[in-house]
């Protein structure tokens, strides 16, 4: 829900998010930001996603088979990282998403 009204000389546009312990009210600029901040999350979800991706091909296609069980473990550690942040993303969306309801 967002309506605008007169804050003495300037104009505000002011969203309410009722999460049934408190009102948080937004200006503009707020809003602007935290677009900007979703947008840059959801950029390094992707990215993490697709460096996922990229590190299986190159273990795949370009990686002898004589040297996979010395990258192995940095390749455990890279996954998890990676899926750490892909998940987080999205837990954090679902949680945003249902409070704000």
């Amino acid at each position: 829900m967002s309506y605008e009204y007169d804050h003495g000389d300037k104009k505000k546009t002011v969203d309410i998010y009722d999460d049934r312990t408190s009102v948080v009210m937004l200006n503009k600029q707020e809003q602007d930001v935290e677009l900007i901040r979703r947008r840059n999350r959801r950029r390094q979800a992707w990215g993490a996603f697709m460096s996922m991706i990229g590190a299986l091909c190159l273990q795949v296609f370009v990686v002898p088979d004589t040297r996979l069980p010395l990258l192995e473990e940095s390749f455990i550690i890279f996954y998890i990282i990676m899926g750490g942040i892909v998940a987080t993303y999205h837990g954090s969306s679902a949680y945003i998403a249902g409070r704000s309801k």
